[in-house]
């Protein structure tokens, strides 16, 4: 039986080496002719016997030792992981203000990946801003730079070379630490309450002088995006080839089950959604199969696929896809082979070989529309947009407000980001309506001013028969004051 070693806080290899050293002198092999000195057996070498028991079993200890020094030096040091699983970083003590980042991260995260991306964007935002206040050291908690006015306004002119939005962006994230602060009172952050609402002043300074600006670049954006809309037949044309396409391509899939059918697939899909419903991608990204699945249909056997988890969820509840039988079916084929498939186990439909969304939707939608040989190389926003112009021009008040329900926004979201300026032809519509108008006033002409006189008029601006007319409440007679010399009341 092989002796323990007396230290028990020693490492492996001493541990190991100290066994080799009991095992040594416990099991002897053959001696030379003096047995039992140690001494002498240390100088010179034992010679292996083929019969000796002793000399047999040192060899297989020091071969067993051996091997488990060789797997010590060879260990790696961290845990064996799946193919794509990110491994976690060594977990070491933060920095005041990063904890002070991480709380107001807390605060600010939403429910959906869309929502947590952007919280930890505007988490980053405010750490360059720190960086900068602290001229590239660490913030303090008492924040000492906010008492000189002039560096938060270098910070802002540092901005200049980002898009008036983008700046408006960062000032607002910002904006709302400082006011997370002065209302959560952590006990990290020293800073006195005058002093963050005097940063919060000037930054709300800062932020109305870009509004001029921003109106302008608004209105630049919009001009542009006028120019790039898509042609309605070009949609049209995709939805009716995407239309015949996907069965193909789910037979190629469900044969050759490789990461780029997949893909094929879902630039498909997804392309075929989007021009159908006008929906933001994050629609897409937050589709689960289990929605899918339970999907309600009507005695036809169409289905609405509703999305929980999308960008204004909190103000239109779900995103709504409808779906005809058959184009429904594509779906639950899909999920009925979705096993077979190198998605991993992901409860999102389109999702990617490590179970996370799939972010190149847009890229292998524009594959297809490619393939298909459509002209430009349009995003899912520009879709969008020229989806939602074409409705601003073509349906009625009533009608507008269904399917902008269906596309998760509001008429004035809609006139103001995504509707296209006037193209030729409606600007003369509008011009030929205002002539109409004006010509109308100009043949009734008194009745306009008649109006506008009553409108005007005002109790102190009566004519003296107007107030004579007046009944009055008083038995006793009522003379009407004009204002002249020596007249007083009887």
């Amino acid at each position: 039986m092989l002796a323990e070693s007396d230290d028990e806080t020693s490492s492996p290899q001493q541990s190991i080496m100290a066994q080799k050293d009991v095992i040594t002198h416990q099991v002897a092999p053959h001696q030379g002719p003096e047995e039992g000195d140690t001494r002498e057996r240390e100088d010179t070498a034992p010679t292996t016997q083929p019969n000796c028991k002793g000399c047999k079993v040192q060899k297989a200890v020091v071969k067993q030792l051996k091997e488990e020094i060789n797997t010590l030096k060879n260990k790696n040091p961290f845990p064996l992981r799946r193919k794509y699983e990110r491994r976690n970083t060594v977990q070491t003590e933060l920095p005041v203000f990063e904890k002070v980042l991480q709380t107001w991260l807390n605060h600010i995260e939403g429910v959906t990946y869309r929502q947590n991306e952007n919280a930890r964007q505007r988490v980053t935002r405010v750490r360059s801003w720190l960086a900068y206040m602290s001229d590239g050291g660490v913030p303090t908690m008492d924040f000492a730079f906010l008492s000189d006015p002039s560096k938060l306004i270098n910070w802002a002119h540092s901005l200049r070379n980002f898009a008036v939005t983008t700046q408006r962006i960062y000032i607002s994230d910002v904006r709302s630490f400082l006011k997370f602060l002065l209302e959560a009172r952590l006990d990290t952050v020293r800073a006195s309450k005058k002093k963050l609402k005097g940063a919060i002043f000037s930054l709300d300074r800062l932020r109305r002088k870009l509004t001029s600006r921003l109106v302008v670049h608004k209105q630049a954006v919009k001009a542009k995006k006028s120019k790039n809309i898509l042609d309605a037949v070009h949609i049209q044309t995709f939805l009716e080839k995407a239309r015949r396409a996907i069965p193909n391509a789910l037979v190629t899939l469900e044969q050759n089950p490789l990461p780029q059918n997949l893909y094929h697939l879902f630039g498909l899909l997804s392309g075929f959604i989007i021009c159908l419903t006008g929906h933001r991608r994050g629609v897409l990204l937050g589709m689960e199969a289990e929605e899918v699945h339970a999907a309600p249909k009507d005695k036809n056997g169409r289905r609405v696929i509703m999305v929980a988890k999308h960008k204004t969820s909190s103000k239109y509840g779900h995103a709504l896809v409808p779906l005809e039988k058959e184009e429904y079916v594509w779906f639950a084929r899909f999920l009925y082979h979705r096993h077979k498939y190198p998605m991993g186990e992901s409860k999102l439909f389109f999702a990617n070989t490590n179970g996370g969304p799939f972010s190149r939707l847009a890229g292998t939608f524009q594959e297809c529309w490619k393939e298909f040989g459509l002209p430009g190389k349009p995003t899912f926003g520009l879709i969008r947009t020229s989806i939602s112009t074409y409705v601003g021009r073509e349906l009625d008040y009533k009608q507008k407000e269904q399917v902008r329900r269906l596309m998760c926004h509001s008429t004035a979201v809609a006139e103001v980001f995504y509707e296209a300026n006037q193209n030729l032809t409606d600007a003369f519509k509008s011009r030929r309506a205002t002539a109409t108008a004006v010509q109308k006033q100009t043949n009734n002409p008194r009745e306009g001013r008649e109006e506008d006189e009553d409108m005007h008029r005002t109790p102190f601006s009566l004519q003296a028969e107007d107030v004579c007319k007046q009944p009055s409440t008083s038995t006793r007679p009522t003379l009407v004051h004009f204002g002249g010399p020596g007249e007083e009341d009887v």
